[in-house]
C-alpha cells in the first residue's frame, strides 16, 4: 500500500515539476496593459486630405475615327479631393512625429488627434519614397510624450510584439502578436520588412510596432489580404532603417541612401548573396567592400561555397586596385 502511495506522489510531483517547466518554456506576458497604458498617449491618429489630378479619357466624335490617329482627343484632366486616415508616433517632446509616406502623400491638410482627445495641425517636414516614410511636425508649447527606437535585429522570430493604430478610424486599437519572420521582400529596393501576426488593418499604417520594453522596433507599413482585412499578415519597417531615414529627414530633410543592403538584417543579407550574380557591376564591386571588408557576415557559413570563392577572388583584385 505505502508503495502504492509513494509511487503516485512521486507521479503527482513529476508531473507538476513537467508541466511548471512546460509552462515557463512557453510563458508570454500576463497582459498587455500597462506596456499599452505606458505608450498609447505617444502614438496619434492621421487624418489628411487634399486635391489630386487625375486623367478622363474623352469619347471619340464620328470625325475623330476619320482623322486616327492624327485628331484624337487628348484627355480631359479633373481633380477630385481625397481624405485618408492612418497612424503615427511622437519621437520627440517638440513634436516630431513619424508615419508612412503613403499616409500623407498629395495632403494639403493634415490633422493629428492624440489619445486625450487634443487635435492639432501638421506639417510635413520631408518625406523618402523609397522607404515610404514622413516626418511630420506640430507645434505646441507643452511637452508630448515620446517614444524611443530600439534595436529591430534583436526582435527574434517568436519574439512578443505589439502594435497601437487608427484602424479604420478606431483610433487607440491595440493588438498584440508575434515576429513571424525577418527579411521579407516584398517587391522594394529597400525592403526587409519584419512580419507580425499582429493584427494590422487599413489605419494602422504609420503606426509603431513594439517590444515588451516599449520601445519602437518597426513602423507598421502594410499587409497582405485578398479581403483587405487582417488576416495575420502583417510587415513593418525595421527601426534600425527607418530611425536612419528619419535622422537624415530631421536633419538636412534629404536622403543619401547607401546601398539597399547596408541596412538589411543578418538573415537578409545572407539570403541576398544568391542574388548576387544579377548585381550590376558597379554594385558588385560595393557589395563586396561593405561586407568584406566592412561588413559582419561571415559568408562562408552561408552554404554556398562556389558563390563564395568567386566573392573571393573579386575581394582581392579589388583590395590590389583601390
Amino acid at each position: 500500500m505505502k508503495s502504492v502511495i509513494n509511487k503516485s506522489i512521486l507521479f503527482i510531483f513529476f508531473f507538476l515539476v513537467t508541466s511548471y517547466n512546460v509552462a515557463q518554456a512557453f510563458s508570454g506576458p500576463d497582459t498587455f496593459a500597462d506596456l499599452a497604458e505606458k505608450v498609447s498617449p505617444s502614438v496619434v491618429n492621421i487624418s489628411t486630405t487634399g486635391v489630386i489630378e487625375q486623367s478622363s479619357p474623352q469619347i471619340p466624335s464620328i470625325e475623330d475615327f476619320f482623322n486616327f490617329p492624327f485628331n484624337m482627343p487628348s484627355p480631359e484632366q479633373s481633380e477630385r479631393e481625397f481624405s485618408s486616415l492612418g497612424s503615427g508616433f511622437v519621437i520627440s517632446e517638440d513634436g516630431y512625429i513619424v508615419t508612412n509616406n503613403h499616409v500623407v502623400q498629395n495632403a494639403s491638410d493634415i490633422q493629428v488627434t492624440f489619445t486625450n482627445g487634443l487635435k492639432l495641425e501638421a506639417e510635413l517636414i520631408a518625406f523618402d519614397n523609397e522607404t515610404d516614410l514622413a516626418l511630420l511636425k506640430v507645434d505646441t508649447t507643452d511637452k508630448l510624450p515620446s517614444l524611443e527606437f530600439g534595436d529591430s535585429d534583436s526582435a527574434k522570430v517568436g519574439s512578443w510584439v505589439m502594435a497601437i493604430g487608427n484602424p479604420h478610424g478606431l483610433g487607440g486599437s491595440v493588438t498584440a502578436g508575434i515576429v513571424s519572420a525577418r527579411g521579407r521582400m516584398l517587391g522594394g529596393r529597400y525592403d526587409d520588412f519584419i512580419q507580425t501576426d499582429a493584427a494590422i488593418n487599413r489605419g494602422n499604417s504609420g503606426g509603431p510596432l513594439f517590444n515588451l520594453d516599449g520601445e519602437v522596433i518597426g513602423v507598421n507599413s502594410m499587409i497582405l489580404s485578398p479581403s483587405g482585412g487582417s488576416i495575420g499578415l502583417g510587415f513593418a519597417i525595421p527601426s534600425n532603417l527607418a530611425k536612419n531615414i528619419i535622422d537624415q529627414l530631421k536633419d538636412t530633410g534629404d536622403i543619401r541612401h547607401e546601398p539597399y543592403w547596408k541596412n538589411f538584417s543578418k538573415q537578409n543579407k545572407i539570403n541576398l548573396i544568391n542574388l548576387y550574380p544579377y548585381f550590376e557591376a558597379e554594385n558588385k564591386r560595393k557589395f563586396i567592400l561593405d561586407n568584406f571588408i566592412f561588413g559582419d557576415v561571415h559568408w562562408n557559413k552561408s552554404g554556398n561555397k562556389k558563390i563564395f570563392e568567386a566573392l573571393k577572388k573579386e575581394l582581392v583584385f579589388e583590395r590590389n586596385n583601390n
